[in-house]
């Protein structure tokens, strides 16, 4: 459900790209090397809670030096971040939002 980026433009792009060939969202994590949990912890969660809303993602992670973690999620060319853990969980609503009209914007350019 994750993969490791060398960089934060590498992961920038990888989740853009995932999200436009898919129509899922993309997660970008900076995650601090310092951090007493696997990343994949906090990757899944979100993946999860995603899934939950019947909304495909994957996350790509890069690691920094600095402790903590920040989010962005990407949904088709839109970008929304960068938050905090506890501020991506609490807007979390607003990624399912814009992912939900994405989704009824392409069946109606389908048609």
């Amino acid at each position: 459900m994750g993969e490791k980026a060398a960089s934060s433009l590498e992961a920038l792009e990888k989740a853009n790209k995932y999200s436009s060939d898919t129509g899922g969202v993309g997660i970008l994590i900076s995650y601090g090397n310092k951090n007493g949990s696997p990343v994949t912890e906090l990757g899944d969660a979100f993946v999860n809670a995603l899934k939950s809303k019947q909304i495909e993602s994957r996350y790509y992670y890069y690691n920094t030096d600095r402790d903590g973690a920040a989010m962005e999620f990407y949904v088709g060319h839109s970008a929304f971040g960068p938050w905090s853990v506890q501020d991506a969980a609490k807007r979390l609503k607003e990624v399912v939002a814009r992912s939900e009209a994405l989704k009824n914007i392409q069946k109606l350019s389908d048609n």
